[in-house]
């Protein structure tokens, strides 16, 4: 038996998979009724998911309902016969969007959408963790400094953490997919934390595995699960980090939109395109490919060094030098004031 946990991160990308790869999902569903994998579910991931689903969707719900469908078309075209028609099209067109439009948000709101109702398939044949009675023991954690977690006052990852060593069983290999970096060596992304590793050895006897997601755990273990999603968004910033040209990586930049998140992995090779590729980094202020980049690392300032990031909000906001050079000033003021004041004394005697 594989004992597996799915982390929110991973959970909140069904609403970005393809209906092809949610049925696909539906095979995970038939391999815990057959009991070859059980699955832990902690009730933070619950919540999170609860509460960050409807951000996910919000973004992409907007750019469809709020999108001009219509075909814009000069005076001198109503001169042809296949004006009347496009304009006839259009009408069905926006008719059929409006209708689309109201079903979708109406399957949003009752949260029926197909990846709704197969997280919820999945939490009913899940072993339910009730990690709110380990949020002591995270709060210490976190003030001890103890990995997983952030910076912040959140202790989500050290609940998740603590849930999951007091009550998995030992009796097969402990899956964790997850594309939070919290949980992953600095020297190997795809490993476990050595001192998460460490910790988990001297309580238990089974092995303990981590995958960045869902397809890469699926292929280790021979399980005949094809999602094509991770597949398609590695396959688009791989061409990003090689674009030969301005209108190629407008282009890339325009199919990467329709994905709500990247793993880190995939984040870090956007920086590469960045910093490498000088048909991204030059056109890194244009409208499209600036809101990109903006809306993937927005938050993302902990994933990386202070000269990484420095030099990627150089590329990204437009305002970040101006931000350098106002320190560089301001410090400079402070240093005028100072020896002026130190001036002022020394006269005085």
């Amino acid at each position: 038996m594989k004992l597996l946990f799915i982390d929110s991160n991973a959970l909140l990308n069904f609403y970005d998979f393809h209906d092809e790869d949610l049925d696909q999902l539906n095979k995970l569903v038939d391999l815990i009724d057959s009991g070859e994998i059980k699955l832990y579910l902690p009730t933070q991931v619950i919540h999170e998911v609860k509460k960050n689903r409807d951000l996910r969707l919000s973004d992409a719900y907007e750019k469809f309902s709020s999108h001009n469908s219509n075909v814009p078309m000069p005076l001198f075209c109503k001169s042809y016969e296949e004006y009347s028609d496009i304009k006839r099209a259009q009408k069905i067109l926006n008719k059929l969007k409006s209708k689309l439009s109201q079903k979708i948000l109406t399957d949003i709101q009752s949260s029926q959408l197909k990846a709704d109702l197969l997280i919820e398939l999945l939490e009913e044949k899940s072993e339910i963790i009730d990690s709110d009675q380990y949020l002591e023991k995270a709060i210490q954690r976190h003030r001890l400094g103890r990995p997983p977690g952030k910076k912040n006052r959140s202790y989500g990852d050290e609940i998740i953490w603590e849930s999951l060593i007091h009550n998995v069983t030992q009796d097969g290999d402990f899956i964790i997919v997850s594309q939070d970096g919290d949980y992953a060596s600095a020297l190997d992304k795809n490993e476990l934390k050595n001192y998460l590793l460490n910790e988990w050895n001297q309580n238990k006897t089974n092995d303990i595995y981590l995958y960045r997601n869902l397809t890469s755990f699926f292929a280790e273990h021979d399980i005949k699960i094809e999602l094509q999603i991770e597949k398609e968004k590695d396959e688009l910033i791989r061409d990003l980090v090689e674009s030969p040209n301005f209108s190629f990586t407008h282009s890339t930049i325009s199919k990467l939109n329709k994905f709500s998140s990247l793993t880190d992995d995939q984040l870090f090779s956007l920086v590469t395109a960045l910093f490498e590729n000088n048909q991204v980094s030059w056109i890194s202020l244009d409208p499209d490919v600036n809101s990109f980049y903006k809306k993937h690392f927005a938050d993302k300032s902990d994933k990386f060094d202070s000269a990484i990031w420095k030099k990627i909000r150089e590329h990204i906001w437009s305002d970040a030098i101006d931000d350098d050079l106002e320190a560089e000033i301001s410090a400079l003021k402070e240093k005028v004031d100072s020896s002026e004041s130190t001036e002022i004394n020394d006269a005085s005697f």
